[in-house]
């Protein structure tokens, strides 16, 4: 997986699929619709970094693997019956070693656990989480020290944007009172450029990227927001899901039937691409965030 080969043996099941299901020979005539994500660009990108030869090699080889896709599709279905659309579902943020090098701010924090919670203990945290765990019990009024078991914790965990509070442990009150408290501290941690309550980010007080990113029932009572160029990672290589260009800014390639050699300037959104989809294929169209199919006319 973290070799250009996860790629290539990827292409190679498809084509077997494409094969086996007959795709693109519908007998009632309807589209067939195939999904293929190239994910060893995801294993070896966060283990080297995009500035890295060996991501520049990487991408080399998946250009070459998806020649060999395109190849075999128009060959087995025709260029008249294909329409592909290749893109990526997220961009990557430099290492922070290298964007150092280059005078450009950056570092690495670490919010997240590194050993099982079953069996961890405070004492096991790093340093920046044992902090906030022991300064969050101070304000509380709660015991703890390094031997305190992580399933007696205050803060349940951080998975990445959202911090997660033990509701097991606090009442509402304390919950919304140890919210505050940890909003206040990380504002004044090195690396940290927001932070937003999940009632701040209910009531529309956090910007657009944290509303739309956020749902109640799944996210943490805390969303944060990292300075660009930082990374919630220690150790080695690098990671995504800040709301910059870094991360934020990916390809966007729609080839195929109808469509006409060009270039579209204008700023678009990957949310567009499933109700373009469902006007290429007939489908409702209702009910998407972001409801204007994409511009597949090039700019004259």
């Amino acid at each position: 997986m973290s070799t250009p080969s996860g790629d290539e043996l990827l292409e190679s099941l498809a084509e077997r699929v494409v094969e086996a299901h007959d795709l693109g020979h519908n007998r009632a005539g309807q589209p067939d619709v195939l999904s293929i994500g190239f994910s060893s660009t995801d294993y070896f990108g966060h283990l080297f970094g995009p500035d890295s030869c060996e991501v520049a090699d990487g991408y080399k080889r998946l250009d070459q693997t998806l020649a060999r896709l395109l190849t075999f599709l128009e060959k087995r279905v025709g260029k008249d019956a294909l329409f592909l659309i290749l893109t990526a579902d997220h961009g990557v943020t430099p290492l922070p070693e290298v964007s150092l090098k280059r005078g450009i701010p950056a570092g690495r924090i670490e919010l997240g656990e590194s050993t099982r919670r079953a069996v961890g203990r405070i004492g096991d945290l790093s340093p920046l989480r044992q902090r906030m765990e022991f300064e969050l019990a101070r304000h509380l009024g709660v015991r703890e020290d390094a031997s305190t078991p992580l399933t007696r914790t205050l803060i349940l965990g951080y998975r990445e944007p959202s911090l997660y509070l033990n509701h097991e442990a606090l009442d509402d009150r304390q919950v919304r009172s140890a919210s505050s408290f940890l909003k206040s501290y990380l504002l004044h941690v090195e690396g940290i450029g927001g932070v937003y309550t999940s009632r701040e980010i209910e009531r529309g007080k956090a910007p657009e990227s944290v509303r739309l990113s956020w749902r109640a029932d799944r996210c943490g009572d805390l969303v944060i927001i990292l300075e660009p160029g930082w990374i919630e990672m220690g150790g080695t290589g690098t990671t995504h899901g800040q709301p910059y260009e870094d991360d934020a800014w990916v390809p966007l390639l729609v080839w195929g039937a109808g469509i006409e050699p060009g270039v579209v300037s204008t700023t678009v959104d990957m949310a567009r691409l499933a109700p373009t989809l469902a006007a290429k294929l007939g489908l409702e169209g209702a009910g998407f965030s972001r409801p204007e199919p994409l511009p597949l006319s090039p700019q004259r």
